[in-house]
């Protein structure tokens, strides 16, 4: 019997995260497919003044040029000069090897032309980084890279 994750696709794996982040905290809120700056991000957390706290993409995972362009698409698209905590969560459902995928991933955040530094390691298959604003490169991001292993 196939499992349920096997059928999902970004959104199904968006959509299952949800609700749980909404119980977190009576006063967050975390929606999805929500309009931010020039698009609609994955995940949006806002306090209860609509702050936003925290803006997340979620991927598929494709090689390291797909996660270059949702570095880009996350930056470029949904983080306002006020944003600063961010994160790319990346799915893998086709790739065997997730030690090597992981040690891809981190490899293709250091090299994008907007890093700053690593800043942790807050598990095995999630990293802190700093990135800078392209719209003000004096103003820092901080992207968490979290990698799931959806793979059967």
């Amino acid at each position: 019997m196939n499992s349920l994750h096997s059928k999902f696709d970004e959104e199904g794996f968006r959509d299952f995260f949800l609700p749980h982040l909404n119980s977190i905290s009576k006063s967050h809120s975390a929606t999805g497919e929500t309009f931010n700056k020039k698009g609609k991000t994955d995940i949006l957390i806002q306090d209860g003044d609509g702050n936003n706290v925290f803006i997340a993409e979620c991927k598929i995972w494709l090689g390291e040029k797909e996660l270059q362009y949702a570095i880009n698409q996350l930056i470029d698209r949904y983080v306002s000069w006020r944003d600063e905590h961010t994160a790319l969560i990346i799915f893998n459902k086709n790739n065997d090897n997730f030690t090597q995928l992981v040690a891809s991933a981190r490899q293709a955040i250091g090299n994008h032309e907007l890093f700053v530094k690593k800043i942790n390691d807050s598990s095995a298959s999630s990293t802190r980084y700093a990135f800078k604003n392209r719209e003000d490169e004096e103003k820092h991001i901080q992207l968490e890279l979290i990698i799931f292993n959806c793979k059967e």
